[in-house]
């Protein structure tokens, strides 16, 4: 039981802290259009890096790395297994 003590009061900091600086950061925004600029840029560069990353570990989850996306097979066969004629 100690171990989940411990965990809890782990997360429950982390959420109290974090909660707090946002709360430091969006009232220094509120106040200050200059810093409101800086940190939604900040912010928007944040969201755009996750979902550059989201994209990169999606595309090459199938571990098939030299795929052309122009070929018509659309990856079911390979070109040279269609019977010609």
């Amino acid at each position: 039981m100690f171990g989940v003590l411990i965990s809890l009061l782990v997360g429950l900091r982390s959420v109290v802290s974090a909660a707090l600086v946002g709360l430091l950061i969006g009232v220094i925004a509120g106040y200050s259009r200059s810093f409101d600029n800086i940190a939604m840029r900040i912010v928007d560069d944040l969201i755009a890096i996750t979902a550059i990353l989201l994209a990169i570990v999606l595309r090459f989850a199938d571990g098939r790395r030299n795929r052309n996306p122009h070929r018509r097979d659309h990856g079911l066969f390979d070109s040279k297994c269609y019977a010609a004629g």
